[in-house]
């Protein structure tokens, strides 16, 4: 784990299934879980239009889902494209304390 000032984290983690024979992610935690907001990303060298990678935003919510209570905390999860991964689909994530405005 690698800090960025007070409010930026960066993890290397395996991602882990849900299920054992599925490709569904599971971001289920003790105190919460990991919602995806939209679609994967992709992401690309300067010069090239061959994609070297894929990034998804992630929102925390604290409780079960459906009625979970979202967090200010946004997690950006980094992975390489699916022709590129591995067995053990390992991604770095960006973690930011996201201050959201009152109002």
């Amino acid at each position: 784990m690698a800090a960025i000032g007070e409010k930026e984290w960066f993890f290397y983690v395996p991602r882990d299934r849900k299920y054992r024979n599925g490709d569904r992610p599971n971001r289920v935690t003790a105190s919460g879980y990991w919602k995806a907001t939209g679609a994967d990303r992709t992401i690309k060298a300067d010069n090239s239009s061959r994609p070297i990678g894929l990034k998804k935003t992630l929102v925390f919510y604290s409780g079960k889902a459906p009625k979970g209570v979202r967090s200010s905390w946004i997690m950006n999860e980094y992975r390489l494209p699916p022709d590129h991964t591995d067995r053990y689909h390992k991604v770095i994530c960006d973690q930011i304390d996201w201050p959201r405005e009152t109002g």
